[in-house]
């Protein structure tokens, strides 16, 4: 009879419908939560769904990530550069990030520093666009020190300047000493009867 009167008892109680993320919000807020039980936020997975947490936790190998223009490639992989660091605590020496832009480059590297902050982990790390890391590699070669990237501007200026051809025919030029180099072919190698079948 007792137990009857104990279950019975049991089912009149309020139920308690417990939010153990609620809780946490609130502990901490109160500052009542202890600070070796506080359950806080890797900042490195904020603001990521579920796939693109996936790419900045995976560990254990090479990952490919495929994904459409905007897709967050470039969010995804400066968080991914963050978590290494600082939740798995690898060193920003040995971290190398490539791009194809100057543009990525340089958003990359103010992303990773608004989250890493000015120390040194953000001047060890190389993030480099593929024809600076080029660059590089060959300047470590005493004969290619002095060697220098040329963008587009560049090369139309030394086009126009130095080898006289007009200002609307500089991208056909281009194009063409393109062709060259993909046959392999030297300076020598390309006569004007050459050259201009390619325009």
């Amino acid at each position: 009879p007792r137990v009857a009167e104990e279950a019975a008892e049991y089912k009149t109680r309020p139920s308690l419908n417990f939010n153990l993320e609620e809780y946490y919000r609130l502990q901490q807020e109160t500052g009542t939560l202890p600070a070796d039980d506080k359950k806080e936020e890797d900042p490195a997975l904020r603001n990521l769904n579920a796939q693109q947490q996936a790419a900045v936790r995976h560990e254990g190998g090479a990952a490919l990530v495929i994904a459409g223009p905007g897709a967050g490639k470039t969010h995804v992989l400066t968080q991914r550069i963050a978590y290494l660091i600082q939740s798995l605590n690898a060193p920003a020496e040995q971290i190398l990030a490539v791009t194809f832009t100057n543009q990525a480059a340089d958003e990359m590297r103010r992303r990773l520093q608004d989250m890493l902050g000015r120390n040194g982990k953000i001047d060890a790390l190389t993030v480099r666009t593929f024809h600076a890391l080029g660059l590089d590699i060959l300047k470590r070669f005493p004969e290619y020190a002095r060697h220098v990237l040329l963008d587009d501007e560049d090369r139309d200026y030394i086009l126009r300047e130095y080898a006289g051809v007009p200002k609307n025919e500089t991208a056909k030029v281009a194009a063409a000493i393109t062709r060259f180099k993909e046959r392999l072919l030297p300076a020598e190698a390309v006569e004007e009867e050459s050259f201009a079948d390619y325009f």
